[in-house]
Parts: C-alpha cells; sequence; structure tokens
C-alpha cells in the first residue's frame, strides 16, 4: 500500500555489480567499528543492546550524546529516539492512522471482507512495542568510522552513561 516501486535501470545495475565488490571491505569496517563500541558499553550493565532501562532514561541519553557530539546525520538515521524514526512505526504512519487508500478506491478499507472493523491504529494499539520504541535509541554505525571516530562515541558513551545511569 504505502511503498515505493522502485526499479533499476541497466547501466545502475552495472556500476553496482562493480561497487558489489567492495562490501566485504565496507561491512568488515561496520563489524570493527561496531564491536569496539559494543565491547565499550559492556561496561553498563544497566544498558542493552535494542534496548534501554525506561523512556526517560533513552531521552536523556539521546539528548547527552547529541551535546557531546553525537547527533543524527542529515538522513536521520543515528542517535535518534525510535519515536522519532518516521513512517517505520505504526502510529507515525498517517496513512495507517487516517485509512487513506492510495489507489483512490479505499483499498483495503473499503474492502467487504474489512467492513465493520473499526480498528484504531492511533499510539496504544501496540502497547508493549510503544513502550520498547520509548525506551529504544537507534545509533547507526556507519562504514566510514575512523578509530578517532570510534573514540569520541565511545567517551561520549562512557560520559554520559557514567553520569545518567
Amino acid at each position: 500500500m504505502w511503498g515505493m516501486g522502485y526499479r533499476i535501470d541497466e547501466i545502475r545495475a552495472a556500476i553496482l555489480r562493480v561497487q558489489l565488490k567492495k562490501l566485504p571491505g565496507i561491512i568488515s569496517a561496520m563489524h570493527r567499528s561496531k564491536y569496539r563500541i559494543r565491547e565499550a558499553l559492556g561496561k553498563f550493565p544497566r544498558v542493552q543492546l535494542r534496548k534501554m532501562v525506561d523512556a526517560d532514561c533513552a531521552k536523556r541519553v539521546n539528548q547527552a550524546l547529541r551535546a557531546e557530539g553525537i547527533v543524527t546525520s542529515p538522513q536521520g538515521l543515528s542517535n535518534v529516539l525510535m519515536t522519532d524514526w518516521g513512517l517505520h512505526l505504526y502510529s507515525n504512519n498517517i496513512s495507517l492512522v487516517n485509512k487513506t487508500s492510495v489507489d483512490g478506491h479505499g483499498f483495503p478499507w473499503k474492502l467487504v471482507e474489512n467492513q465493520g472493523l473499526g480498528q484504531d491504529y492511533g499510539k496504544g494499539l501496540c502497547p508493549k512495542a510503544d513502550d520498547l520504541f520509548e525506551r529504544t535509541i537507534l545509533l547507526a554505525i556507519p562504514s566510514c568510522l575512523t578509530e578517532h571516530d570510534e573514540n569520541d562515541i565511545i567517551r561520549a558513551f562512557e560520559k554520559v552513561l557514567g553520569d545518567l545511569l
């Protein structure tokens, strides 16, 4: 319903085929950074991968990391609270919440099979997921981090988590 039907043309496919040879090196660089940062975070037993202690703590860590220079990229993919992550969350998808259709005929909301369902897709439909979203910070690890960048991230986490947890 809301996805994009992107297709790649032959020229871009040919370029991509050559560029794919770089993929093992890119993945290796990402793994190096990720595991170095994960190891440093192991000193903080209250921080677990994929979740934070509570929503207030997640918000404070997010804001404090930003104050330390660990900020979002222009695409909004790094050091963001999960609740601010856009259309990936059901309650942020206006088309879903408002039950609007892309086909102009109300599909799938106006299907006979769906008449009378009356489902509300606003925040609160999935309380356990909502709770997890509020406690989660996304920190993307790009392939271009230098050792200096990794050290900056580690130092910021050590300072912020040492002060807040």
